[in-house]
């Protein structure tokens, strides 16, 4: 991950540490404040993501393993049914 756009306030929460240049988005305040609440919900998540130190295709291949693993552990608990169900 090359760059970091969030940062953890004292409590924990997502802050965006956003410093806008030139041809890079900022995020203004707009009118009311459950724009804030959903705002803030979404930092805490990109916060959550970046602290991984993951990019896209790791998180898609970790994903990937995930499932194939859960495939395997629900076939060996199969088995073992199967094998004390003869027993």
């Amino acid at each position: 991950m090359d760059r970091r756009y969030t940062s953890r306030n004292e409590i924990g929460q997502g802050v965006l540490e956003l410093k806008p240049q030139v041809g890079e988005w900022a995020v203004y305040p707009r009118h009311n404040m459950s724009e804030f609440v959903v705002l803030g919900g979404a930092i805490d998540c990109l916060a959550a993501y970046e602290e991984t130190g993951l990019n896209p295709e790791e998180v898609e291949a970790l994903k990937i393993d995930n499932d194939r693993l859960h495939r395997l552990i629900d076939e060996l608990e199969n088995g073992l049914r199967k094998e004390n169900n003869n027993a």
